[in-house]
């Protein structure tokens, strides 16, 4: 079994770039939707353009793994510059994965509380961009606080000595035998898991506030118009959409980091980082799914999107014309 695990994570970590470079390049466009004034405009959609940001940048590094040459055996100093620059990526890394699935739930704890307390106007300034921002900083902080935790445990130390030949000695950056590390593995494996038990939660309880929601404006038709409503209705239909998507993607890990916790043997473990790296393909599709979710569901998102497709086939048009008038004369 652990072979043909290996064997496929070997296979899906060469197409895993390839995702990677489609799912860029929807995002790209997704963040240009969501950016505009008009989308703006609620703690949701700023949310979203978190969650946006960490999907490009989580998908990136697909690509610098694929692309970027591990260290040979005769160390240099560009490897040395190298392991450096792989702790770096490595802790960006840490903080935006991290990072991602605490969106995923803000997102949906955020349009539950807003939903779950319309008619309270103390939770009013809980749907302002403002409070989106707010919550989003709060995240970065504390996610980017637990990685630098880690690393003042840690020292870059001389693993193999200069020899002729060789040119340079080889450095490696190995754990402190303090006890703090121990509970920041914890801590932080803790927090991995948190989303996957969370996410189901949030996605039944926003089934049910809006039902809940749906009956209330039945019998208070007069309080808000139709389209209103059904504006209303779509947003919480994306965060719930969303919601299910993220939970393919990190309940499995979910289960991972758990197996992890319980069986320490190195068979057990190389089985699990084989696991993670192909249950990365579904972090790809998680965030590939994020912009076809929202144009399905949104008509405010697909009128924004046609609004830019119209402005760069304006721009086009224009630069037709420009040619043609030149050849003109």
């Amino acid at each position: 079994m652990s072979n043909f695990i290996h064997a496929l994570s070997d296979r899906v970590f060469e197409y895993k770039p390839y995702f990677a470079i489609v799912g860029i390049a929807i995002n790209i466009f997704h963040l240009l939707v969501l950016t505009r004034k008009s989308m703006c405009s609620n703690s949701v959609n700023v949310i979203m353009i978190g969650i946006g940001l960490c999907d490009i940048l989580n998908l990136s590094f697909f690509i610098y793994d694929k692309f970027m040459p591990n260290q040979n055996d005769c160390p240099s100093q560009t490897d040395n510059i190298s392991a450096l620059l792989g702790a770096s990526v490595y802790t960006a890394r840490e903080i935006l994965r991290r990072l991602s699935s605490w969106l995923d739930v803000l997102l949906a704890f955020v349009r539950y509380l807003i939903i779950g307390n319309s008619l309270n106007p103390k939770f009013e300034k809980v749907s302002k961009p403002l409070f989106g921002i707010a919550v989003m900083t709060m995240a970065v902080l504390i996610s980017t606080a637990i990685s630098m935790t880690y690393w003042t445990q840690v020292s870059y130390t001389e693993a193999t000595p200069w020899a002729p030949g060789c040119g340079a000695t080889q450095n490696v950056i190995q754990p402190k035998p303090y006890i703090t590390t121990q509970v920041l593995y914890v801590v932080d494996g803790f927090l991995r898991i948190l989303p996957s038990g969370v996410l189901p939660l949030l996605a039944f309880l926003l089934i049910r506030e809006l039902r809940t929601a749906k009956i209330a404006r039945r019998r208070m038709s007069f309080t808000s118009t139709k389209k209103e409503s059904t504006e209303t209705d779509h947003t919480t239909k994306i965060v719930i959409l969303m919601t299910i998507c993220c939970m393919t993607a990190e309940v499995p890990l979910g289960i991972v980091y758990i197996g992890q916790g319980i069986e320490t043997s190195a068979g057990f473990q190389a089985m699990a980082n084989d696991l993670i790296s192909i249950f990365g393909i579904f972090v790809a599709l998680n965030a590939i799914s994020h912009c076809f979710i929202c144009f399905a569901v949104s008509s405010q998102y697909r009128k924004s999107s046609k609004e830019i497709l119209y402005c760069f086939k304006k721009k086009e048009t224009i630069q037709v014309h420009e040619i043609h008038d030149k050849h003109s004369f």
